[in-house]
């Protein structure tokens, strides 16, 4: 009985492991040119997610809870603004959560937490085109 007290501990301890190793936040790197740009993230309902952030550097961002994409956007005066719809791989903790603890608990915890993923393009790179280019 003891064992399998300390083996259902165990289990619930390590049952969000990509939320506990990877944790619900991802910086991602800004290398958009011009420098200045402004660069924001948004779910699909048009929430704020992360941003405004300046281009070059770094934004943090809260991982995609459920897996679902993001859109990013990249404007500087002056020129083209630039859009971005992310995708989503697993991420390092996510895996452990996959391979080793798979199941109906740790994935709902790292699928509604958004540590079992992590968005890409990571970094965010671009050249934004003057506006006299911008097309109709």
């Amino acid at each position: 009985m003891r064992v399998w007290m300390q083996g259902v501990f165990v289990s619930a301890l390590l049952s969000g492991c990509g939320t506990i190793l990877s944790g619900t936040t991802q910086r991602v790197g800004l290398d958009v040119t011009p420098a200045g740009a402004e660069v924001n993230v948004y779910r699909w309902g048009g929430e704020l997610v992360a941003g405004p952030a300046t281009s070059p550097g770094t934004f943090k961002v809260h991982r995609p809870e459920h897996g679902q994409p993001y859109l990013i956007t990249a404007a500087h005066t002056g020129h083209c603004p630039r859009y971005w719809i992310t995708t989503n791989s697993i991420s390092p903790g996510g895996w452990l959560t996959v391979l080793v603890f798979n199941g109906i608990i740790p994935l709902s915890i790292d699928t509604a937490s958004g540590g079992l993923f992590s968005i890409n393009p990571d970094p965010v790179e671009a050249s934004l085109d003057q506006e006299a280019s911008c097309g109709p």
